[in-house]
């Protein structure tokens, strides 16, 4: 083997983020706060900027996300959910993972990889202040989670039909403010968030801002050796030069080290040889905590990013944006289970008839394979939008007119070495585990042969034009909004393996590499119209397209076809209620999502994009918020089913109608807050937490069992138990309770947060088990 798998892990060294955070806060407070109405963050509101004015408690009423501009989340023709920083705060989130679902038709939520699920898919990529972003999300510089439900979402360009979630990030302000907090609790839990923001130039030829955000948190979990720490540094300086226009530079660096927690298995009955094949009855309830991944699993992802934002308003009617992007990810690792799929599994004894054991392993995880990965994935992007903002038929008829050029790249290179089974169980390495006494033995690739399992380097741009009109007619009551949008993508998908590997023997040595050229149009149609007052209906059309770039690869005796666009279609109606002077806000509607192109096997075992994914259901979102002299109370709520199913997998005709893998048909959620303000429990805050999901299958579209009939065509008729395999239903609880208190210019905050209040003993959605009952307590000082 001539390449080396030797990816660069970072030590958890977290003293940088200390020094700059208390660089940053000293140089804040060490200024003089300038006197006069020049602290006050008043200017003209951006038309594609939503302002940082504070949300009516959980109920944003403003969104950027769907239309590229500002606008009422009321007046949009589909539905928007935003999660603002408040909410995060106050259910004490440390980091959005599982949990993080007070969203309907939504969960899953992984920071590191960035996977979200969304009406019945599983969404990988995430926007970034409308730019790319894969993961690596730290909540400390978040301002608002922006949830685009549906194929709307093309108006950003590639995206699946489920929708897209955009995080904006927290930008700078002219009033200085800063704060310190600090995190003790269960499992060894620390960590600190510092913010700083403010004016550094006040004069009459513009204003400029500054913010800069630090993090470090880290702790243990239930199963021994797993561990998380993530770092987070960012900062954004923003020049007004007018009321018209602005400037804003923003840099971030965030990373997270892991030890992952292993997920439960699956039960293995049979497949020894001679002695038929294995089936699959159940999870592996009886290992469910063990960790088999042991001290020596690890991922390390890091990014960072830059972005550049100028508006400027031209006169009352014209507006530009124009932005620009570059990132660089880096995910190292190092793997036990590097075969991925639904391998290893825990055997369990099995005896035939003649009493024979059939299982190859009884009480043993076996299947287990190292591995060592290096990826890197970069890219860059702009985006120019210009709108017009005008009215007609003598102010009856308000217009906006969009239209929006833009352009990204992305490249992706992904290494993998490999040990052979063979060769992992030459140097010790425990491919069949006992959890009574684990092996956790580590082969070094200084010490032991990895052979290169790939090595792709594949690049992905995409050249896009996007215009838009609305129009609102008898003074908002009804709103008509239409856009198309075109896209040319160039895809060079290249495979080195044989190359970087130095094998002139290999049949398939030398660079071979697909080069596709595709384009997509995308219309989007909808209605938002009154009616009854604080009353209004909504109807939306609209297609997408998905350019794969994840995944896509060079694979040898493969038609290229197999990595062509998926697109879709899909449907939102239903109605939004904004009654009680803002207090009572909801949408309540329902969505029809056709996903075209999946990746599925045809009768004559060729991967293709022939199949076919169909969702449907029913979405209710609602807050409230209740303000009188005495308290106020913030509730968030709602309930999602969502019904998501292959309707073609090609020739797997046992996957059809079979629910999709790890997505629960139902799910709800609940928070609550208390606010005291007056009487003797003045300062305190108290807030409870609920979700609800519902039962699903890991591992609906595995395990197929292949037939072939005379014909000589192969189709999956039947399965190994994998399908049938169910993880039931289960609620996930958290509270809080908080004391707020001020001395001279200086607010004191002091809280705890628990989770999993019931202590309950549960495998989560994605086979994890749910973390016992955690306990943490912080300290907050703001200026």
């Amino acid at each position: 083997m001539k390449t080396s798998p030797s990816p660069a892990f970072p030590r958890p060294k977290w003293r940088f983020l200390l020094t700059a955070c208390t660089f940053a806060a000293g140089l804040c407070l060490a200024q003089e706060r300038p006197a006069g109405p020049a602290d006050e963050d008043v200017i003209e509101m951006s038309e594609f900027t939503v302002t940082s004015r504070p949300d009516d408690g959980y109920g944003a009423s403003m969104a950027a996300t769907g239309s590229r501009v500002a606008e009422k989340i009321q007046n949009l023709p589909y539905a928007i959910e935003v999660i603002t920083m408040e909410f995060i705060e106050d259910l004490g989130f440390t980091d959005l993972e599982e949990d993080f679902a007070y969203a309907s038709s939504f969960g899953g939520f992984d920071s590191g990889s960035g996977n979200i699920n969304m009406r019945g898919t599983g969404v990988g990529k995430q926007l970034r202040n409308g730019f790319l972003r894969i993961g690596v999300v730290n909540r400390a510089n978040i301002e608002r989670i922006e949830i685009i439900k549906g194929p709307s979402a093309a108006v950003y360009g590639e995206c699946l039909p489920a929708g897209l979630v955009n995080i904006v990030t927290k930008k700078p302000k002219l009033k200085k403010t800063a704060k310190l907090a600090t995190r003790v609790g269960s499992n060894n839990l620390f960590g600190f968030d510092a913010e700083v923001t403010g004016p550094l130039t006040m004069h009459p030829s513009g204003k400029t801002s500054f913010i800069i955000d630090a993090s470090y948190f880290r702790t243990d979990y239930d199963q021994p050796y797993a561990d998380l720490r993530s770092r987070l540094l960012s900062a954004a300086v923003q020049h007004k030069f007018s009321q018209n226009t602005s400037l804003l530079i923003e840099a971030e660096f965030t990373d997270r080290l892991a030890h992952l927690t292993a997920p439960v298995p699956a039960v293995r009955h049979g497949g020894r040889t001679g002695l038929g094949a294995a089936t699959y009855p159940r999870l592996a309830t009886e290992v469910a905590g063990f960790n088999w991944y042991g001290p020596n699993e690890l991922s390390w992802r890091s990014l960072v990013t830059y972005n550049a934002t100028f508006e400027h308003r031209f006169n009352r009617v014209l507006s530009l944006r124009v932005a620009g992007n570059w990132f660089k990810r880096n995910v190292n690792g190092q793997s036990n289970n590097v075969s991925g799929g639904v391998n290893p599994f825990y055997d369990e004894s099995s005896l035939n008839g003649s009493g024979v054991e059939t299982t190859p392993n009884p009480g043993m995880i076996t299947n287990r394979l190292p591995g060592i990965s290096s990826g890197d994935e970069s890219g860059y992007g702009a985006q120019a939008d210009l709108l017009a903002h005008y009215w007609l038929a003598r102010g009856a008829l308000e217009n906006r007119t969009l239209f929006t050029i833009d352009y990204s790249s992305y490249n992706r290179t992904n290494p993998q070495w490999r040990m052979a089974a063979a060769d992992a169980n030459a140097s010790g390495f425990g491919r069949v585990l006992d959890p009574e006494n684990p092996n956790y033995f580590w082969p070094s690739p200084d010490e032991y042969l990895y052979s290169l399992y790939r090595w792709d380097d594949c690049t992905t741009e995409v050249y896009g034009m996007f215009l838009r009109h609305q129009t609102a007619a008898w003074g908002g009551r009804f709103i008509i909004a239409g856009g198309i949008r075109y896209d040319y993508m160039k895809q060079d998908l290249r495979r080195e393996k044989e190359v970087r590997d130095e094998d002139p023997t290999n049949d398939f040595y030398g660079v071979r590499s697909w080069k596709l050229d595709v384009d997509n149009f995308t219309p989007n149609i909808g209605i938002n119209f009154d009616v009854v007052e604080g009353v209004r209906g909504y109807a939306n059309y609209a297609r997408s397209f998905f350019v794969n770039s994840q995944t896509n690869s060079y694979v040898p005796d493969r038609d290229i076809t197999s990595i062509e666009n998926e697109t879709g279609f899909g449907l939102d109606y239903g109605v939004k209620v904004d009654v009680f002077d803002n207090r009572l806000r909801f949408t309540f509607g329902g969505f029809y999502i056709v996903r075209r192109g999946v990746q599925a096997t045809d009768d004559n075992g060729d991967t293709r994009r022939i199949g076919e994914i169909f969702s449907r259901g029913l979405e209710f979102d609602a807050t409230y918020r209740l303000d009188n002299p005495r308290f106020t109370t913030n509730l968030r709520f709602g309930y999602g089913y969502t019904n998501a199913k292959y309707t073609d997998k090609g020739n797997d005709y046992d996957a059809l109608n079979r629910p999709m893998a790890g997505i629960p048909q139902h799910n709800a959620y609940l928070a609550w807050t208390q606010v005291w303000k007056r009487g003797f429990l003045r300062g305190f805050r108290t807030t409870l937490g609920v979700t609800y999901t519902g039962e699903s299958y890991p591992w609906s579209d595995r395990g197929g069992i292949s037939t072939t009939l005379p014909n000589g065509k192969t189709y999956v008729l039947s399965h190994s138990g994998f399908r049938d395999i169910k993880i039931g239903d289960y609620f996930s609880t958290r509270a809080s309770i908080a004391y707020k208190w001020r001395v001279g210019k200086w607010q004191h905050e002091v809280s705890a947060t628990a989770a999993n209040l019931l202590n309950q003993d549960v495998i989560q959605r994605n086979r994890q088990v749910m973390p016992e009952f955690n306990l943490s307590l912080a300290y907050t000082i703001k200026l």
